[in-house]
């Protein structure tokens, strides 16, 4: 090689590396909501319904995402806190059965 075409291939690859170096240190520009309707992945907190003896436990995240619809509001996602009470709920339950 060349000695002028040996410095031009070092300086491409410094400049290649510089600009590598440059975008990885660069602050990561994502926008962040404090306000979320319901948790991250929903299974964070759940809320626990005891129908005649039987009890069913179900992630608030579900629960605030299907009833959305029907303008239920939940009262919060903090651990420990009961919805209020309203005058009807609807929960439908689809049984999976493995016929193997």
């Amino acid at each position: 090689m060349r000695p002028y075409a040996t410095t031009i291939y070092q300086l491409f690859i410094l400049f290649i590396g510089s600009v590598f170096t440059m975008t990885s240190c660069e602050p990561v520009k994502e926008q962040t909501s404090f306000n979320n309707p319901e948790p991250m992945t929903g299974f964070e907190h759940t809320v626990t319904f005891d129908f005649q003896g039987i009890k069913m436990v179900i992630p608030y995240g579900y629960l605030a995402r299907y009833t959305q619809d029907n303008a239920t509001k939940w009262l919060s996602d903090t651990p420990g806190q009961d919805a209020y009470s309203i005058n009807l709920i609807e929960i439908r339950a689809c049984p999976q059965f493995n016929l193997a």
